[in-house]
């Protein structure tokens, strides 16, 4: 039997706080986890914010879905989360074993993706959160800066900056985790 397990906050179940015997239920058997709104300031002020779901069998995914409705399938570019004027939205999902696709909302045929890869530091670029609170920009500024990124971080919502290190046609791309 499935169980749907809804994150409302990162510490809380629905239904009760997340304790450890809390955490051993969701361990045994196969259960939903979803995030409804990742990203709710984002999804306040009409920028980027994504809804997670993942099928988790005996504690371990086996699937990951991230929807991404406001996320642009051309370039956020000059750091800006805002979605350019175009196609907009986009689902991504992954099977263990299968790979990463992703497709447009408005679309049925989906692409597979994959984290680009660079030799030169240089032609990189990075994803961080856009609230402070949520990330450590000096931290990230530091590290670009060692390693020699030139471009200013693109500062996004939610689980969608994770969807833009899988889209290929955004260039040259790599998040750091936040």
């Amino acid at each position: 039997m499935d169980h749907i397990v809804i994150l409302l906050y990162p510490q809380m179940m629905l239904s009760r706080p997340l304790t450890v015997a809390n955490l051993k239920v969701v361990l045994i058997g196969r259960h939903w986890v979803l995030d409804p709104i990742d990203g709710t300031k984002g999804f306040l002020r009409g920028d980027q914010y994504a809804i997670a779901l993942a099928l988790l069998d005996e504690g371990k995914v086996v699937l990951g879905v991230l929807a991404c409705p406001n996320l642009p399938l051309t370039c956020i570019a000059g750091g800006s989360q805002h979605s350019l004027p175009g196609e907009v939205g986009c689902l991504f999902f992954s099977v263990v074993g299968g790979g990463t696709y992703m497709h447009s909302l408005d679309s049925s045929s989906a692409v597979k993706v994959q984290v680009s890869s660079i030799d030169n530091p240089e032609e990189a670029s990075f994803f961080e959160s856009y609230e402070a609170a949520h990330s450590m920009h000096d931290l990230s500024s530091s590290i670009a800066k060692k390693l020699g990124v030139k471009a200013p971080p693109v500062r996004i919502d939610s689980q969608a900056k994770y969807g833009c290190s899988v889209q290929r046609r955004w260039g040259h791309l790599s998040a750091i985790p936040t």
